[in-house]
C-alpha cells in the first residue's frame, strides 16, 4: 500500500522512522514531507507562500496514496496533537476516499469527528495498517 504521511513537523526523526519500518512491511511512503531549510534552523514559521507550496505538494502526492497517516505525538502540554495544518491534510484525505490511520489515540479536540470519518487510531502499532 502506498501511505502518506502527515503531521508537526518537529517529529521529523519520527516520520523517517515509520518510512523504514513501513517499507520493511512492503508499503511505499509516497509523501515524506522534507523541511525547508528555515525549519532546521530552527525557525518554524514559514512563509504563506512556502506553506502554499508545501499544501499543493502535498494534494498531488495524496493522489497517489491509498491511506494516510498522521504521527501525532503529545505537543505543547496536549496529548496527542494533532495541529491546524494537520487537520486540514486530514479533511483532504476524507475528501479522496483515502484511508486515515492516527498514530496516537486521537486527540480530544477532535476525537469525535476523526470517529466520524472513519479514521483509525492504532496505538502506535504500524502493523495495524491495513486495508
Amino acid at each position: 500500500m502506498k501511505i502518506a504521511i502527515v503531521g508537526s513537523i518537529i517529529f521529523y526523526k519520527k516520520f523517517l522512522q515509520a518510512k523504514r519500518e513501513l517499507e520493511q512491511k512492503g508499503h511505499k511512503v509516497v509523501f515524506l514531507p522534507v523541511p525547508h531549510q528555515n525549519e532546521f534552523n530552527g525557525n518554524k514559521s514559514l512563509s504563506p507562500a512556502d506553506k502554499l507550496e508545501t499544501m499543493q505538494k502535498f494534494n498531488r502526492d495524496l493522489a497517489k496514496a491509498g491511506a494516510l497517516l498522521v504521527m501525532n505525538f503529545d505537543k505543547h502540554g496536549k496529548k496527542n496533537y494533532i495541529g491546524v495544518n494537520t487537520i486540514m491534510e486530514i479533511g483532504m484525505a476524507f475528501n479522496r476516499q483515502k484511508a486515515i490511520f492516527v498514530y496516537q489515540d486521537f486527540p480530544t479536540n477532535c476525537a469525535d469527528e476523526l470517529e466520524a470519518i472513519g479514521a483509525v487510531a492504532i496505538g502506535c502499532n504500524l502493523s495495524k495498517i491495513k486495508l
